[in-house]
């Protein structure tokens, strides 16, 4: 298989990856330098966070490139723009506006400190902030933080991982409704890639 040239953006300490295709997708990643280490975020083309890992290295470009190296085809190479912030392609479940951002966009990455485990997006247009989540998501959760759960979950897991991510599902979304804070909608991802 022939590798394909995959271009990356670096605007100081955020890199952005062109869309690269994994597991019959169209994907980008996000890597950030944050205060305490590297923020890599990898999103569909419409901007749905599908992966998100924080490393104690401030080496972001090496950490990128091992990132992409389990999921793109590609030699990368790096060229100094402009960053893209995220915008994905929803709408705002309060005012129907398409208008989405990433709050930690409006953030130097210098000072992101302690990231959401969930990434959150508000709408530009009246202010309601969302959560973004799917069920792919949660699967890379819980590979990525087996120490965030424990042993009988982790075994539930393993018996049963369509029912464990379903269960864990929910109790996000009430942790979330109880914070007032809404879920994006993406569409039928889920349905089709679980």
């Amino acid at each position: 298989m022939e590798m394909e040239h995959l271009s990356v953006i670096v605007d100081g300490r955020r890199y952005r990856t062109a869309t690269y295709s994994h597991a019959d997708s169209k994907r980008f990643c996000i890597a950030e330098r944050t205060s305490k280490g590297t923020l890599i975020t990898e999103f569909t083309d419409t901007g749905m966070p599908l992966n998100q890992v924080y490393l104690r290295s401030l080496d972001s470009d090496h950490k990128l490139l091992e990132y992409l190296s389990e999921r793109a085809n590609a030699v990368a190479s790096f060229s100094k723009g402009e960053y893209k912030p995220v915008t994905p392609v929803a709408k705002c479940s309060a005012c129907s506006a398409e208008r989405i951002f990433r709050e930690l966009d409006l953030l130097d990455p210098a000072e992101i400190g302690d990231v959401p485990v969930v990434p959150i997006f508000r709408c530009a247009s009246c202010g309601t902030r969302h959560y973004a989540l799917t069920k792919q998501y949660l699967k890379e959760l819980v590979k990525s933080n087996p120490d965030l759960f424990s042993t009988e979950e982790l075994k539930e897991m393993e018996v049963d991982q369509g029912s464990f991510i379903d269960s864990l599902n929910q109790y996000v979304i009430r942790i979330f409704a109880s914070k007032k804070i809404k879920r994006l909608e993406y569409g039928d991802f889920d349905a089709k890639h679980i």
